[in-house]
């Protein structure tokens, strides 16, 4: 999941992939605060982790809602 949020005050997007890749406590953060702008996800149903870029040469947050569906994707 493509998880963002805006600043009210100038209506700037940050990504989490971006604000959020220096350790895990900050990923989930970002991750259950951007998804629950807008959403009606449960704040347990949310977490993130970090993932090696090893092509862009850095770390990013990679957020996630793994029992967001019931029925497997096809």
């Amino acid at each position: 999941m493509e998880a963002s949020y805006g600043l009210a005050l100038n209506g700037d997007r940050f990504f989490c992939r971006d604000t959020a890749s220096t350790d895990y406590d900050s990923c989930v953060a970002c991750c259950v605060s951007a998804t629950r702008i807008g959403t009606k996800v449960a704040r347990k149903d949310v977490t993130g982790f970090l993932a090696s870029n090893i092509i862009a040469g850095r770390t990013v947050c990679v957020c996630c809602i793994p029992n967001a569906f019931d029925e497997p994707y096809e």
